[in-house]
């Protein structure tokens, strides 16, 4: 049977979450329609069926396989050889890069044809579209007669986009493709390795025998990453110049390192020039350190003061102020140092739950986006999409961390991870979520698991497979799926805890129990948690819609300047008693102090102050001026203002959520800032709909 990129990505993400996955989900990852997948997925229930394999279910918004179809397609997809793989054009296109960016002269029209099972005709459409596809990158392809192909310009952006491509793998099958061109690259420059598996046992023994020179070990996801541009670095070495700076680099610990495994390279006769030497210190700067002692004392960049803007910036745009600062910073500072030295030597790691972040924490991610959009310049950085959901992922974290406790329980949780701190501390936020207080958590990279005694945990967590398995472990995405959440319900319903939820959960089913029998218990548990799950979100905070009333609205034909137009702004919020007199002074202040912090787009601003025992609740109020507030100081002229209050962190980050969501629209941002508008009732009714998705 012929495969292709949609019907394996259905299979993967269906094993991978347990049966169960959401269609709207998998088509936004897929970036296709519903039909699409649909047809798709006829002709693979087709062909499973014909097999006697078990079908996929299609029912309602999901995606369904029990638990017989999974351990069935596990073993049946794994069977299934490369060569009935259908490339798409996005793929073909990423192996003809790194082929010749890795192989070079030993790639051939002819060669590409055969290996990729395609005509003459598309191999040269697919070239063509890929030369196009580089000159965004500043960087040159061209074919150098027999030798094949090679593609020029700047070294440190070419590697970027090398490594780049080879994370757009989306399949196993594409993996292993990718895997295959690197092989074959390296044993052409003297590589041991006479398979995949070898080449990543050698590659990886050699990075954990150089670690004791960082006093500290990358975590499984890095220590892969460093394998790559290992692969990388034996390929491209002499082909381009690279642009280090020799005298920031080595005195650091990762040069030591990148010594120790240029003389391992040495005895397979593999010499690393002094320059390459250096860009692998660079790649191990860049990589994420499962843990590190002293992590700023060595470098030239001030990370803690970079560390306490990005902090007080983000306290200020989301209205909230964090506890334990100290301890944050510390915490932070292990994960923004690699994240410098990635920027500056355009090294790229892969976030492997960026779309998921993107999806279940849009809110925080935008305003973590717009935090670091106020500073990049100062600090000569500009931050990719992926890296800011990193950053978004600590933020996130430590404001739960301070409305749960992690701590002083009877049962203990094991959580065992290779992604990183700040995926650990995210799967740990989402796992108290569902069991509630009354647990230890203990987070362990996977690497400590032969110094660990399973079984005196209660229960264990882990992101990565097992060589072991026991009765109490459960395998996760580090974002939870429904299906994985379902697992930790049954659990924490077989070992009762504080959790309020699970209280009322057991009431209703005393109470239904008692007027006659319940056939599925457990099904009836997990329906009734999903129902008072949601009713406990809603009560976390208002949103938007539940705080900007059509009173709240105004539309203003006066002229004001700075204080005055903020005055009017909070009035409304002063008239409904959710401030005490004088938040607008606060305001004030706080633009005084840090300069138009919250002007989320141009024109547009949100104007709060921080948390205090002079707000009585959440509020929103929003003016509009016909007439600009003219913002001397700063040379800005404000059309609308939002203004906001809060008593606490967390009951305004639903309606930042909503709000965040409402001003991702050119459109409406171009109406708040050109308002056509002299009547707030159409105003409103404008914004509401559009809102809505309503025409």
């Amino acid at each position: 049977m012929e495969l292709n990129l949609i019907m394996v990505t259905t299979l993967e993400t269906l094993l991978d979450a347990g049966g169960r996955v959401n269609i709207a989900d998998l088509t936004e990852r897929l970036r296709i329609s519903r039909r699409t997948l649909s047809y798709n997925l006829s002709k693979l229930n087709y062909t499973l069926a014909k097999d006697g394999y078990a079908q996929i279910v299609q029912m309602d918004k999901q995606l369904l396989l029990d638990q017989n179809g999974l351990d069935q397609l596990r073993g049946w997809l794994s069977k299934q050889p490369l060569t009935d793989y259908v490339l798409s054009a996005q793929e073909r296109r990423l192996l003809l890069l790194l082929s010749a960016g890795l192989m070079g002269e030993h790639t051939s029209v002819d060669w590409l044809c055969k290996w990729m099972n395609v005509s003459r005709n598309t191999v040269l459409g697919d070239l063509s579209e890929l030369k196009q596809n580089l000159g965004e990158y500043g960087l040159t392809f061209s074919r150098q007669g027999r030798r094949g192909y090679q593609i020029t310009g700047d070294e440190l952006t070419l590697r970027y986009c090398l490594y780049e491509h080879a994370c757009q793998a989306e399949t196993e099958f594409i993996s292993a493709l990718v895997d295959q061109v690197f092989l074959e690259a390296v044993r052409l420059h003297g590589s041991p390795a006479s398979d995949r598996v070898s080449l990543f046992v050698w590659l990886e023994s050699m990075i954990q025998k150089s670690e004791q020179c960082i006093e500290g070990k990358f975590n499984n996801n890095s220590i892969t990453e460093i394998s790559y541009y290992i692969m990388m670095i034996i390929c491209r070495a002499g082909r381009g110049m690279l642009s280090l700076d020799s005298e920031e680099i080595r005195p650091t610990r990762e040069y030591q390192m990148a010594q120790s495994i240029a003389g391992m390279l040495k005895k397979w006769n593999i010499e690393l020039p002094e320059e390459e030497r250096l860009y692998l210190a660079t790649v191990l700067l860049g990589a994420k350190l499962y843990s590190y002692h002293e992590v700023a004392r060595q470098d030239k960049v001030d990370l803690r003061a970079f560390a306490n803007e990005l902090i007080d910036t983000f306290e200020t745009k989301a209205c909230v102020r964090f506890s334990n600062r100290e301890q944050l910073i510390d915490q932070f500072i292990v994960h923004l140092r690699p994240l410098y030295y990635r920027l500056r030597y355009r090294v790229k790691v892969r976030n492997r739950i960026y779309g998921a972040i993107r999806r279940e924490y849009q809110g925080i991610y935008d305003l973590t986006r717009l935090t670091v959009s106020t500073f990049e310049d100062r600090y000569g950085l500009n931050i990719p999409d992926e890296e800011l959901a990193y950053i978004s992922v600590y933020l996130l974290t430590w404001l739960k961390r301070q409305n749960l406790s992690w701590g002083n329980g009877e049962r203990t949780v094991l959580i065992l991870c290779g992604a990183g701190v700040g995926t650990s501390l995210l799967l740990r936020q989402q796992i108290s979520e569902i069991l509630g207080i009354g647990y230890q958590y203990e987070i362990h990279d996977v690497r400590e698991l032969p110094d660990l005694k399973l079984a005196m945990y209660d229960l264990v967590v882990t992101t990565v497979d097992l060589p072991t398995d026991c009765d109490h472990l459960i395998k996760t995405d580090p974002i939870l799926s429904a299906a994985q959440k379902e697992q930790l319900m049954k659990w924490s319903f077989s070992k009762p805890g504080k959790n309020s939820v699970q209280r009322k959960v057991e009431q209703v089913l005393t109470a239904v129990e008692a007027h006659g029998g319940v056939p599925d218990r457990m099904g009836l548990m997990i329906d009734l948690y999903r129902a008072f799950e949601r009713d406990n979100d809603a009560e976390q905070g208002p949103g938007l819609w539940d705080v900007l009333t059509p009173d709240m609205v105004r539309v203003s034909m006066r002229r004001f300047q700075a204080a005055d137009g903020l005055r009017f702004a909070c009035e409304r919020l002063e008239e409904k008693g959710l401030v005490e007199p004088g938040y607008a002074q606060s305001v004030q202040e706080i633009i005084e102090q840090m300069g138009l912090y919250a002007e989320i787009s141009p024109g547009v601003l949100l104007a709060h102050a921080r948390p205090s025992a002079g707000v009585n609740g959440v509020g929103l109020a929003l003016t509009v001026f016909r007439q600009p507030v003219n913002f001397e100081t700063w040379g800005k002229s404000i059309t609308a203002i939002f203004a906001l209050c809060t008593p606490d962190n967390q009951s305004h980050l639903r309606l930042m959520r909503d709000l965040m969501k409402l001003l991702d629209s050119e459109r409406i941002r171009s109406i708040l800032v050109d308002c056509p508008y002299q009547n707030a009732e159409r105003l409103y009714r404008f914004l509401r709909k559009a809102f809505e998705g309503k025409p």
